[in-house]
């Protein structure tokens, strides 16, 4: 919510409207800092304590999500993926319509203007999509080899704000971020797909990288 600041003395705050701060499946307990360029940086909790994860046998669930600079723009909180993470890009390919993937942890960084649709998949048609129309955004990971929290659903939709656009998309193993609208609308979510290994793409122009460790 953005809105006048805080009554603290009469326990006010006034504001017109809410707005989801991610609409994925895994993000909790926000917190943001200041940082020395005095850019307000956050990170997520990627995870969720309500969730059984795939994970859990190995004793391990959660993690971060990557750092984003946020900034008001009128009602919204726009998230953005921190600059300095265009230093882990390396091998720059020119997105295809089918693609095959020389790593698991990649960016796509593609424009898009009418309908779209993304998807992750391996050699066993497991796979995992995102896509939209003029009017919604639909993440739909119910085809993953490793589904998991069904009760909580295996689709996200998000109201589309803008045609015209540059979408990001970071995967890294068993996370994806994408951040879409100019940083209005934030998907974070866990996937469990074994052996990602293709990309199909359709109504989407821009590149490919792969991501090096921080």
């Amino acid at each position: 919510m953005v809105g006048d600041p805080i009554k603290t003395d009469l326990r006010k705050f006034s504001y017109k409207n809410f707005y989801e701060l991610d609409k994925g499946f895994d993000f909790y307990a926000p917190q943001t800092y200041e940082d020395d360029q005095h850019r307000r940086i956050m990170f997520g909790w990627l995870g969720n304590s309500k969730s059984e994860y795939p994970t859990d046998k190995n004793n391990w669930a959660h993690m971060l999500t990557m750092p984003r600079e946020l900034w008001i723009d009128g009602e919204y909180i726009l998230q953005k993926p921190l600059e300095e993470l265009k230093g882990l890009r390396k091998n720059k390919r020119i997105l295809q319509n089918s693609q095959n993937l020389t790593s698991s942890s990649f960016e796509l960084e593609c424009h898009v203007e009418g309908s779209f649709e993304i998807i992750l998949s391996n050699e066993d048609g497991d796979s995992v999509s995102f896509s939209g129309n003029e009017e919604d955004y639909c993440f739909d990971r119910g085809n993953m080899t490793y589904v998991y929290a069904e009760k909580f659903g295996t689709v996200r939709w998000a109201k589309r704000l803008e045609q015209n656009q540059i979408l990001r998309i970071f995967a890294d193993r068993s996370s994806l971020e994408i951040f879409c609208d100019n940083g209005k609308t934030v998907f974070t979510s866990r996937i469990f797909l074994s052996s990602p290994s293709h990309l199909s793409v359709k109504g989407a122009e821009g590149n490919l990288y792969d991501l090096i460790p921080s």
